[in-house]
């Protein structure tokens, strides 16, 4: 049976929030009107209504293989299975995988390697702009003698290990942070994520010497300054802990300067380590490798680049080319 002209944004209540921003961002690029789907769910309503199969599913995991191919098999080879991140050993099974240098993939006609993960949140943030975010926050901040522009601060969290190592890289960040706040004559804007421990948020209130305003990520709580922050200003501090974090922010067209958790060396023992109990399969991301390739291109630069800010580039249409590059591709 022959495929419809539908693209399927293929997500689970169970993947990871950044993952779906990106199956829905590129499930948008292909198809403004493309549908969020349950894959199984589908499936089986395929087979019961003897329906169309679609013309392209994005967000197949190595779990849910098995169902795309079958619903591929029954378009007659039509329907593109696309899958993004790591190549997790399917390869064969798809028409296409959609990664950055965070994953890097053997070279194949089948791997589209982006400088940075797609956002759908990006996308639709720079439809409105946000700036009513932007307005409230600038009122808060001003009650705490915080002016515009400010700098914000994105944190994650440190990768599991040594936590003494870890408070002591959260203390340089602190010493990073006073020094661009300085240099830009700036308060600090800082937000946690879901993935913040509470034991960072107190290094760093008790070690910045600037002026700043700390928010402590909490679920679902409207007063989330996000949209307000990338609104509000356009440089960035980041903790390279995160594609999604740093992708999102190069996206909105910041300046963007990244702080890594680990250094060069230890890093590379850690990963290669990783991917000796692993296997190829389980290979894990490589953040230096995306930020490193990101410095290249001038797109970020690292926390205690001499030059900060200015050190780096603003890509204010980066989403708009990398989403015409995934359309050339699966076209």
């Amino acid at each position: 049976m022959p495929a419809s002209g539908e693209v399927w944004a293929c997500v689970s209540p169970g993947d990871r929030a950044g993952d779906i921003d990106q199956v829905d961002a590129i499930a948008w690029a292909l198809d403004p009107r493309c549908r969020r789907v349950d894959l199984a769910a589908e499936f089986a309503r395929l087979q019961a209504a003897d329906a169309r199969p679609p013309r392209a599913i994005v967000g197949i995991g190595r779990k849910r293989i098995a169902m795309a191919r079958a619903i591929r098999e029954r378009s007659g080879g039509t329907t593109k299975l696309v899958h993004i991140g790591r190549d997790r050993g399917c390869l064969a099974d798809l028409d296409c995988l959609i990664t950055t240098p965070a994953f890097p993939a053997a070279p194949s006609p089948k791997v589209l390697t982006l400088d940075v993960a797609l956002s759908d949140r990006i996308r639709r943030w720079s439809l409105d702009g946000a700036s009513a975010a932007a307005d409230g926050l600038r009122a808060t901040l001003s009650r705490q003698g915080i002016g515009s522009p400010w700098i914000n601060v994105f944190l994650g969290n440190p990768p599991a290990g040594d936590a003494s190592a870890h408070a002591a890289r959260a203390r340089i960040l602190a010493r990073q942070l006073d020094r661009l706040a300085a240099q830009c004559g700036s308060g600090l804007v800082i937000s946690g994520s879901p993935r913040t421990a509470p034991e960072l948020y107190e290094i760093l209130a008790a070690e910045l010497a600037c002026r700043h305003y700390l928010y402590r990520w909490v679920a679902g709580d409207p007063g989330n300054p996000f949209d307000g922050m990338l609104s509000g200003s356009d440089r960035s501090v980041v903790t390279a802990d995160s594609v999604t974090m740093i992708s999102q922010l190069v996206a909105a067209g910041h300046r963007v300067l990244v702080f890594p958790w680990r250094t060069r060396g230890r890093g590379a023992i850690d990963r290669l380590r990783r991917i000796v109990m692993r296997g190829p399969a389980r290979r894990p991301k490589d953040l230096a490798a995306f930020s490193a390739a990101l410095y290249a291109r001038g797109m970020a630069a690292p926390c205690d680049a001499p030059a900060g800010f200015d050190a780096v580039t603003p890509q204010p249409d980066i989403q708009d080319r990398l989403f015409q590059r995934v359309r050339d591709f699966l076209s």
